[in-house]
């Protein structure tokens, strides 16, 4: 297994809760496919939407390579861990709530609404320029109809709405309570406290 990981400085400064949100969201990866034993499931229509997402000249294939994207579950979980990551970063009483909004998942969030919302209002999408030939690719090698694409990004918005509540109600408890002799510092480092 390997993990390839590029962190960014903007004017020579490190943003270290995004590098650490990032960091999480790759490590559970890497945690779950080495348990796991074998690649995920589904890896050839998520390569595909990995490459509808990145077509920086239509913006439609983005949408959808984002809604299939964003609708793995593998993908779902590893977002999680990062929102945690970042929350417990920024453990400032009462601010949470403010700081999900600045992560990765919550943004994702953000551009799937968009996302499906955009796809609902295309009429003819069999006959949309933009459309026709990312739609005959996915109904040819994947089975994948367009009313599909949609309610897969309904089902995304709908499991990611509850996967942030739940995240950012852990890192709440966490940050709100002592356990197992593991106490968070205001510098955000967990430390195990030995009991002598």
């Amino acid at each position: 297994y390997e993990i390839n990981i590029t962190v960014r400085a903007v004017n020579g400064k490190i943003d270290f809760a995004r590098t650490l949100e990032a960091l999480q969201h790759e490590f559970e990866h890497f945690w779950e496919r080495l348990h796991m034993g074998h690649p995920y499931k589904g890896m050839n229509l998520y390569k595909v939407a990995d490459q509808l997402l990145c077509d920086t000249y239509n913006d439609y294939n983005q949408s959808i390579g984002r809604i299939l994207y964003m609708s793995r579950k593998w993908e779902q979980r590893a977002y999680a861990n990062g929102v945690y990551q970042y929350l417990i970063s920024h453990p400032v009483p009462n601010l949470t709530r403010e700081n999900i909004k600045d992560t990765q998942l919550y943004r994702a969030l953000i551009f799937l609404k968009k996302d499906v919302e955009k796809l609902k209002a295309v009429k003819e999408p069999s006959q949309h320029p933009f459309l026709r030939a990312t739609l005959s690719k996915l109904r040819s090698d994947f089975g994948i109809q367009y009313e599909q694409i949609i309610t897969i990004g309904e089902k995304a918005i709908d499991n990611i709405v509850r996967i942030l509540g739940r995240t950012l109600s852990k890192a709440e408890n966490d940050l709100s309570k002592k356990e197992n002799g593991e106490i968070l510092f205001p510098n955000h480092n967990y430390i195990k406290m030995n009991n002598s």
